[in-house]
């Protein structure tokens, strides 16, 4: 699995790309680089694009209700949007983000496009702040 995080200060906003089939250690080991970042802070909120990964059966979404439980302590952000495209995908983040509402003070929202979610998360200025986070995320 091929994955990767950027960090955007001005935005408030995390965003998590995932790329081939899932596995929870390179989902942890992402998580431990980004949390080690100097630029992180646990208050900015999320955009996760699952919109490329495969979920194997046997590696389901409660694997990652496991590992943020171990750290719902330490998690302020108030949004994390979601991305997919395909029933797979769909289904095992809906069903994430149902268990992942009762352990932390987030909400947890589907997506099959980058700029609903965006907009979702930001609410307003939404057409303003997009075309500079498409540019920020290419860098």
């Amino acid at each position: 699995m091929k994955n990767s995080y950027k960090i955007i200060p001005e935005e408030k906003l995390i965003i998590e790309t995932y790329r081939g089939y899932f596995s929870l250690l390179s989902f942890i080991t992402l998580k431990r680089k980004e949390a080690t970042d100097k630029l992180y802070n646990n208050t900015y909120d999320y955009i996760i694009d699952f919109s490329d990964v495969y979920f194997p059966d046997y590696q389901k979404y409660q694997d990652i209700v496991y590992f943020i439980e171990l750290y719902a302590d330490k998690i302020k952000l108030n949004k994390c949007a979601i991305i997919t495209r395909n029933p797979n995908q769909v289904v095992e983040s809906v069903l994430f983000s149902m268990e992942a509402e009762k352990l932390l003070p987030i909400a947890f929202k589907v997506f099959s496009s980058f700029k609903t979610a965006y907009a979702w998360i930001k609410f307003e200025h939404v057409h303003n702040n997009l075309d500079f986070l498409e540019n920020k995320t290419r860098d």
